[in-house]
């Protein structure tokens, strides 16, 4: 009698357990990415004590601006040049030199220096 109600606790001990598990891995939103056209970065999100800040989203939005000027200096296709430019304007690094001339080839020319990554403080 007394190993049958092991056994019971056991088996009802081990599906919440499972529950537990699976409903932490299918909940956990600890990693996003950010997709625009054809270019994709994943990031982890994080909480950040108070007074550090979390540059994992931008720096994201930056590898990704990164890409779609290197696809653009390939082909020069619009649908670049309009995604680059509203990134330039959310999260470049706004120099006047790069604003000289045509912008999106001064951007997309110095791509490492506008879209600079920052580290996490």
């Amino acid at each position: 009698m007394k190993i049958k109600a092991l056994k019971i606790s056991l088996i009802i001990l081990l599906i919440t357990g499972l529950s537990i598990l699976m409903f932490y891995v299918l909940n956990n939103d600890s990693e996003k990415e950010y997709k625009i056209i054809d270019c994709e970065e994943s990031y982890e999100v994080e909480n950040p004590q108070p007074g550090f800040l979390d540059f994992s989203k931008s720096n994201a939005k930056k590898r990704v601006a990164v890409c779609l000027c290197e696809k653009y200096l390939q082909n020069r296709e619009e649908k670049y040049k309009i995604e680059i430019l509203k990134l330039y304007n959310d999260v470049g690094m706004m120099y006047p030199s790069y604003e000289k001339g045509n912008k999106i080839d001064s951007v997309c020319n110095n791509r490492k220096y506008v879209f600079l990554e920052l580290s996490n403080l």
